[in-house]
């Protein structure tokens, strides 16, 4: 009979760990905010590619980004498990580092990139969004049964999508500043003057 116990519980703390594919997830909910959040910077890096399209490496690099958060996003949406929930770890941290790299030093050896610019809000509206997913998936994995209720849900995964759209628009129309004309040094001037006030030979 205790044996018997034993094996059941032994069952239930597996399933608990690996639901099943029809069993409902304690924390999917909160994973499928970190999803959509991701899901939403994604399509901003799509959409940056516009704005850095006479950067080839910048390019390829935008589109690997993108590609990362919509295919996790779109696979945590789907199917809210916790080994996604790690991955998703790695996915919203790196998301964030690349963020505070371009913006603080620049990110070497990306043409486009190799230089600090100025935040913009499609470069902060994306460094938040991974930060969003970053969160949630933390979250998840340290408390199994967190629940958020279904409203709650709603609400937050529309208010991702509408901030996702301008952040979306914004992405295509950034353009970076031009880079600043040199102004005339005081010896250049000095030096123009002198030529100007010098006789002319015929």
């Amino acid at each position: 009979m205790a044996l018997t116990l034993e094996r059941s519980l032994d069952a239930a703390a597996l399933a608990e760990l690996e639901p099943s594919a029809g069993a409902t997830y304690p924390p999917g909910r909160l994973l499928r905010i970190g999803a959509t959040a991701s899901l939403a910077a994604g399509a901003m890096h799509v959409a940056a590619v516009a704005a850095h399209s006479e950067h080839r490496q910048a390019v390829w690099a935008f589109l690997g980004v993108a590609l990362v958060q919509l295919v996790w996003g779109a696979a945590a949406f789907a199917q809210p498990r916790r080994w996604l929930a790690a991955a998703g770890v790695g996915v919203g941290a790196a998301g964030v580092a690349g963020w505070l790299l371009a913006a603080t030093r620049g990110i070497p050896l990306i043409d486009g990139l190799d230089t600090v610019q100025p935040v913009h809000f499609a470069d902060a509206l994306a460094a938040a969004l991974a930060g969003a997913t970053l969160v949630s998936c933390v979250t998840v994995l340290i408390t199994r049964r967190a629940v958020v209720p279904r409203l709650l849900t709603s609400v937050v995964i529309a208010a991702i999508v509408a901030l996702g759209v301008p952040g979306t628009v914004a992405a295509v129309n950034h353009r970076h500043p031009a880079a600043p004309t040199p102004t005339p040094t005081a010896a250049s001037e000095r030096l123009g003057r002198a030529n100007a006030a010098a006789p002319h030979t015929s």
